[in-house]
């Protein structure tokens, strides 16, 4: 009677098995089929990420009907990878429960023994799905393509953060350009406004009547060389602030991602490509200059007044 009831036991556990080498070959069929149609669908769902992904690094505006066909696009693939995943899954549950259960018997059980060698047999015929036999679909080609996405973001924000460089660099050689160019132009205004307002505080000082037309004259000229000073501190102040955001930046990812990298050698550079503007190498123009223009005049207006009173 036991060894009847082992004969069937086995006869059942070689029909599962039988199931499970059918489930096999569908899925290796399945394979052959549809291996195209899945990698198709994969880079098209890759390209769809990437051109979303770029319209972003771009500043570009993304709009809803791409993002839904995204989403879906996404979502479609997800649900390919999640389901053979599922039957590798089930495939290598077969095989521990082949496993476990052979554990339940005796060393010499007929059961046993068909339990065992029907677990090495399903290891060799574990259904999976591949594309093109390149690679197995499973729960890690979701990470993969994670990771192919994220490597492309990274080349590609990299790539952004030297082309906006550039344009940094552009300036700050414009910068000096302009300072070669206009450096004596700028030097005679500085010079000329500084002597109208000494002419002004003469007449002032001495009590003298100040016509409307110069005192006009005076103001228009202040007026003009202090928006000059802040257009030039603006530069600078821009520049600064470029190199305070990379340094900021850079701490937000990982100590070896590319990003944090280029931002650090892009703050050390940037550094050096300062632009500022100068009057012939002698002093640079900036917020100070406006200071150092009023202590000139009032120490002039100082000196005057002492000199009056003695």
């Amino acid at each position: 009677m036991s060894t009847s009831s082992d004969a069937k036991t086995v006869l059942k556990i070689k029909e599962y098995f039988k199931l499970y080498v059918e489930t096999s070959n569908m899925v290796k069929d399945i394979n052959k089929l549809f291996g195209w149609k899945i990698i198709t669908s994969f880079i098209f769902t890759l390209a769809n990420s990437v051109d979303i992904l770029n319209w972003y690094i771009n500043g570009e505006t993304i709009i809803n009907p791409d993002l839904v066909e995204l989403i879906i696009t996404m979502t479609y693939a997800a649900c390919i990878i999640l389901s053979c995943n599922s039957t590798v899954k089930q495939g290598k549950h077969f095989i521990r429960t082949a496993y476990a259960m052979e554990e339940c018997f005796g060393m010499n059980s007929i059961i046993r023994l068909e339990l065992i060698e029907i677990a090495e047999l399903a290891e060799h015929y574990l259904p999976r799905y591949s594309v093109l036999g390149l690679f197995d679909v499973d729960r890690s080609t979701i990470i993969s393509l994670i990771s192919i996405l994220s490597t492309y973001i990274s080349d590609a924000t990299v790539l952004k953060i030297k082309e906006y460089f550039g344009l940094y660099v552009d300036i700050s050689n414009m910068v000096k350009d302009v300072n070669r160019l206009f450096e004596w132009i700028l030097m005679i205004i500085f010079v000329f406004a500084l002597a109208n307002s000494v002419d002004i505080l003469n007449w002032y000082i001495n009590g003298e009547t100040i016509m409307n037309p110069d005192l006009l004259d005076l103001i228009i000229t202040i007026t003009y060389v202090a928006c000059i000073i802040l257009s030039c501190n603006s530069t600078i102040n821009q520049g600064k602030h470029l190199i305070r955001t990379a340094y900021a930046m850079e701490e937000c990812f990982g100590m070896h991602s590319n990003i944090r990298l280029e931002l650090l050698e892009i703050a050390k550079l940037a550094e050096h490509y300062l632009p500022r503007y100068s009057l012939l190498g002698f002093f640079h123009i900036n917020k100070s200059t406006v200071i150092s223009l009023l202590s000139i005049l009032s120490t002039y207006m100082l000196v005057v007044i002492q000199f009056n009173i003695s």
